[in-house]
């Protein structure tokens, strides 16, 4: 999923599904920008995302 915000370094974020005997495990994992404002921006758009892929989370 790309978080990248204007001209700053490219973000991403990965979302996986980890399949094991108990179920399934979900992990979402970023390393979000450096200022306030990114942060904030890049949540939303993972939040939206993950929303749009995965409706029973939201």
């Amino acid at each position: 999923m790309n978080l990248s915000f204007g001209k700053r370094e490219a973000r991403a974020a990965l979302d996986v599904d980890i399949a094991n005997t108990s179920g399934t495990v979900r992990v979402v994992a970023t390393h979000p920008g450096l200022s306030a404002h990114e942060r904030r921006t890049q949540i939303a758009s993972l939040r939206a995302g993950v929303c749009a892929i995965h409706a029973r989370v939201c």
